[in-house]
C-alpha cells in the first residue's frame, strides 16, 4: 500500500519557537502571488517570499518525524500495537488471527494469517482515514525495488534482477561493456594500493555512486556480495585504481548472476541460529574482519560483515570480538519473534574456534595473552547462564559466515553462496577430505 503525498497528511508546528520557515524562489513566489494576490505584500525586495510550513514537506528536518507521529497515532487508534523492537512494525488480531504491518516511509507491507478477508478489513480501515492510497495485491509484489514471489506455497523468493541490470547498465554506458565473473571478489581484496594511483575526481564520484547502489542491493537481497561491498565502502574517500577494479569485479559477478534469488522458507519460526566468524589481522592496520549470518529456521534473515573495532593478538580473540559484536542481533531477533507470538527457543550461536568457545563458557581469560580483552566481551557467558543462547561448535567447512570474512572461490564459494541464499534448498554436508586439504581451515 502506497500513500500519495503522505507527508502532506502530517501537520507541522507553527509556533514561533518550532516553526519551519521556507524561502520560495522568485519563480515560485510569482506563481503563489498569481494564485492568491493577497501574498503580494509578503514579497521581499529580491522577489522571494518566506513562508511557514503548516504541512510536512519532503526534505525538511522534522518532516519524517511529523509523518511518523501521524501514521503511528492512526495505527494505535485502529488498535494496532507498536513493536517494542522495531517502531515501524505494527500488529493486531483480525478475525482471530494476526495481521502484521511493516512501514517504510510512505509504503506499507501487509501480512495477514486470516487471508484475503482480513486484508480487506485492514486496508479499508486505512482507506477510511487517507483519501489517496494505492493498493497492490497478489502473489507477486514489488516493494522497495524488491520483487516478492509468493506463488510457491510455504516460501517466498526475493529478486532484484531489474536493479542489477540498471547498475550494470550505468557502468557500461560510461566505461564500456564488461565481461562476466563467477566470483565477486579476488583474494587480494584487502590489499590497499598506493595513494598515488587515486582515481580522478569524476571517476571517484562515480565510484561512490556505484558503491551506494551496491550497498542497497547487498542489504536487501543479494547477500552474496555483502563481503566485498563491506570492504569497498570503507574506501569511498580517495579510491584508487585497484578499488575501481574490485568494484568492477562485483559488477561482473552480478552480470553473470542477475537472476540469483534469495529464498525465505522458515521451517521453524522460533528457532534463531547465528553463524559468526572472523578473519584475523587481514586489514592493512592489522584489524580483523567479522561476519554474521542469522537464520530463522532455514531462512537467512540478517547478514552483515564489518572490520573489527579492536586490534587483537590472535584469531581466538578476533572470534571472541565477533561473537560479542553480533550476538546482540541473535537476542534481538529472538525477542522480536517472541513479541509477535512465535515462541522463544534458546538462540543458537555457531562458532568454529574451540579456543573461543572455551573462553566464552569459562567467562574469563585463561592466559596472560587474553587478559587485555575487556570483560564486556564475556557477557555472552551471562546470556548462556540465563538460558538465552547456546554456543555450539561448527566445522569451518560448514560455517556459512565464512563467506563474510574472506574471498572464497570455486566450488567452495558456490556451495556457501547457495546455502547463504537458500538457493535450491542446499543442505551443507562436510567436505570430502581431498577437498579440505586444498583449503586452509582454522579448525585443523
Amino acid at each position: 500500500l502506497d500513500f500519495t503525498g503522505a507527508f502532506l497528511y502530517a501537520s507541522m508546528p507553527v509556533d514561533r519557537e518550532r516553526a519551519t520557515l521556507l524561502r520560495l524562489g522568485q519563480f515560485l513566489t510569482r506563481i503563489l502571488v498569481k494564485l492568491d494576490p493577497s501574498y503580494d505584500k509578503y514579497v521581499r525586495q529580491d522577489g522571494t517570499c518566506v513562508v511557514i510550513l503548516e504541512k510536512a514537506l519532503y526534505g525538511t528536518i522534522i518532516a519524517a518525524a511529523a509523518w511518523y507521529t501521524k501514521i503511528s497515532g492512526d495505527m494505535k487508534d485502529l488498535s494496532y500495537k507498536v513493536s517494542k523492537y522495531d517502531n515501524c512494525v505494527f500488529y493486531k488480531n483480525v478475525l482471530g488471527k494476526q495481521v502484521i504491518v511493516v512501514l517504510h516511509v510512505d509504503d506499507m507491507l501487509f501480512s495477514a494469517e486470516g487471508g484475503e478477508e482480513a486484508l480487506d478489513i485492514v486496508i479499508q480501515e486505512i482507506k477510511n482515514r487517507y483519501d489517496e492510497v494505492t493498493v497492490h495485491r497478489g502473489k507477486i509484489l514489488s516493494y522497495l525495488g524488491i520483487d516478492f514471489d509468493f506463488t510457491k506455497t510455504g516460501e517466498v523468493s526475493l529478486s532484484m534482477s531489474d536493479y542489477v541490470d540498471n547498475a550494470v547498465k550505468l557502468y557500461e554506458e560510461k566505461y564500456g561493456i564488461i565481461s562476466e565473473s563467477k566470483i565477486p571478489a579476488n583474494e587480494d581484496i584487502f590489499k590497499v594500493e598506493n595513494s598515488i594511483n587515486k582515481l580522478s575526481e569524476e571517476q571517484a564520484r562515480d565510484y561512490v555512486g556505484h558503491i551506494m547502489r551496491l550497498q542497497y542491493l547487498a542489504k536487501h537481497q543479494r547477500f552474496d556480495i555483502v563481503f566485498p561491498v563491506s570492504i569497498l565502502n570503507k574506501r569511498v574517500k580517495g579510491p584508487t585504481n585497484k578499488d575501481w577494479d574490485d568494484l568492477k569485479k562485483i559488477l561482473q559477478y552480478l552480470k553473470a548472476t542477475r537472476n540469483m534469488k534469495l529464498v525465505l522458507k522458515a521451517d521453524n519460526l522460533s528457532r534463531v541460529t547465528g553463524y559468526i566468524d572472523a578473519s584475523f589481522g587481514v586489514h592493512p592496520d592489522m584489524k580483523g574482519h567479522a561476519g554474521c549470518v542469522i537464520l530463522l529456521g532455514n531462512a537467512p534473515v540478517y547478514v552483515k560483515a564489518s572490520a573489527g573495532k579492536l586490534n587483537t593478538k590472535s584469531s581466538t580473540e578476533e572470534e571472541l570480538c565477533g561473537v560479542y559484536e553480533y550476538s546482540n542481533m541473535v537476542i534481538w531477533l529472538r525477542n522480536f519473534l517472541s513479541e509477535l507470538g512465535y515462541g522463544k527457543d534458546v538462540g543458537i550461536i555457531k562458532q568454529d574456534n574451540m579456543s573461543t568457545m572455551d573462553l566464552i563458557y569459562e567467562g574469563r581469560a585463561k592466559a596472560l595473552s587474553t587478559k587485555h580483552i575487556d570483560r564486556r566481551y564475556f557477557y555472552v557467558k551471562d546470556l548462556i547462564d540465563r538460558n538465552e543462547v547456546r554456543v555450539v561448535y561448527c566445522r569451518t567447512d560448514m560455517m556459512i559466515a565464512d563467506i563474510m570474512t574472506k574471498a572464497l572461490c570455486g566450488h567452495y564459494f558456490e556451495r556457501m553462496r547457495d546455502k547463504l541464499m537458500n538457493f535450491g534448498n542446499i543442505k551443507l554436508e562436510p567436505l570430502p577430505r581431498r577437498i579440505r586439504k586444498k583449503v586452509k581451515f582454522e579448525d585443523e
